[in-house]
């Protein structure tokens, strides 16, 4: 009987460090979930621009230097809003927000066929057009400048209108040779002559 009360005493023990296994087992699983969903928000934020929504330039980045070494056709636009301190100084920081999300949104709306979306830094956008010419590229640029040319964006404040908001663009086409530098500062370079021209225009003509 002894042996048999031991055996028994054996089995409930075992019982008992099964059941506390199993429960430390789902408890480290659970936090593994966890873990792996704070790790996927961080991720997720650190490619993303808090305010606009849209991808950041960490993403621009990794997105245009991966095009750019896989000898992919590549365009891309470069667009800048146009008067945007103006707009700052004289209806505050908060209405300067709201027109980046007018335009971040026109822009989502917009991008198709690969084209994405990204807020290179203040008030200058990028769109990256893989496997398009600067003739299509130019062509969408166009369409888009024409698109937010049409947002009437009111302060929500005050209920005031301020017209019709604009944006200069300056389109290229990777060529050989190109580097992300090289690439970025040619689309700038047009994106600033369109600005000496009179703003609310596509370089090149």
């Amino acid at each position: 009987m002894t042996v048999i009360r031991r055996l028994v005493s054996d089995s409930k023990d075992i019982r008992h460090s099964t059941n506390f296994l199993n429960n430390q087992l789902n408890a480290a699983t659970l936090e593994i979930f966890r873990l792996k969903e704070q790790l996927a928000k961080v991720q997720k934020d650190a490619l993303f621009d808090s305010l606009s929504g849209l991808y950041n330039r960490r993403a621009f980045d990794g997105d245009m230097f991966t095009l750019i070494h896989a000898g992919q056709q590549v365009s891309l636009i470069m667009l800048d809003i146009d008067h945007f301190k103006a707009l700052n100084d004289n209806y505050g920081h908060l209405f300067g927000d709201q027109i980046i999300r007018a335009i971040a949104k026109r822009l989502q709306s917009l991008c198709r066929d690969g084209v994405t979306a990204y807020r290179y830094g203040g008030e200058e956008f990028a769109l990256i057009a893989p496997h398009k010419s600067l003739r299509i590229a130019r062509q969408f640029a166009e369409s888009v400048r024409r698109s937010i040319e049409k947002l009437t964006v009111k302060d929500r404040r005050s209920g005031q209108s301020v017209g019709s908001i604009t944006a200069s663009f300056g389109v290229v086409e990777k060529i050989e040779g190109d580097s992300l530098e090289s690439l970025i500062g040619r689309a700038d370079g047009l994106l600033y002559e369109a600005k000496n021209l009179g703003r609310n225009r596509v370089m090149p003509l």
